[in-house]
């Protein structure tokens, strides 16, 4: 009789046992204490991440704005640069222009021997009150554009001590010029020698 009695008695224990647990809400008797401190764990960093992300989104938006203005500012630079850069691609090519000009450059020279005998000649005249001598020179070969003169004096002879003789080019063309010289009234050359270079393409 005894041992029905301790069955029964096991039983309604046991059945009293599993009744107060599954009705335990916060399930404290059989609590895992590793599994609960897991759920703790996620709970308190479930929290902290969303706070993370708005803070990493907020960072990339004031990141992208920082690099916008970076872009837009080397755009304007950028824009200097290049207007900087055909300025002096456009002065550089005025310089190759100028260079393929000299290049094409001519240069045609020659001297001018004039003395007493020569025709028209009034420097050495006494009584002659306008002194000049001019003689047309002509080009071996005529230039596209009427050319640059350059004249210089090399001989000079004197019949007198006051001394004043000037020369100049005049009536130039593409074929030749005229060389005129000059002197006072009372200045008295004998022979003059002039150098003469003209420049053109």
């Amino acid at each position: 009789m005894r041992p029905i009695v301790f069955v029964l008695f096991f039983l309604v224990f046991s059945t009293a046992i599993g009744v107060w647990v599954m009705n335990d809400p916060k399930q404290t008797f059989f609590k895992d204490d590793k599994k609960t401190a897991v759920t703790q764990q996620k709970d308190a960093t479930d929290i902290p991440a969303t706070t993370k992300t708005v803070k990493t989104i907020d960072a990339t938006s004031k990141a992208i704005t920082k690099l916008t203005e970076r872009i837009q500012t080397l755009e304007e630079n950028n824009s200097a640069i290049l207007i900087k850069l055909e300025e002096k691609i456009a002065a550089q090519q005025s310089q190759l222009n100028t260079i393929a000009k000299t290049e094409q450059l001519r240069v045609e020279n020659g001297v001018l021997q004039a003395d007493k005998g020569s025709d028209n000649w009034k420097l050495a005249n006494l009584f002659s009150k306008k002194r000049l001598f001019s003689k047309r020179i002509d080009f071996i070969t005529p230039f596209k554009l009427p050319p640059k003169i350059i004249l210089g004096i090399t001989t000079i002879e004197l019949l007198n001590e006051k001394t004043k003789l000037q020369t100049s080019a005049s009536q130039i063309d593409n074929a030749g010029f005229t060389i005129t010289l000059e002197t006072k009234s009372d200045t008295r050359i004998g022979e003059v020698s002039v150098d003469w270079a003209a420049f053109g393409s």
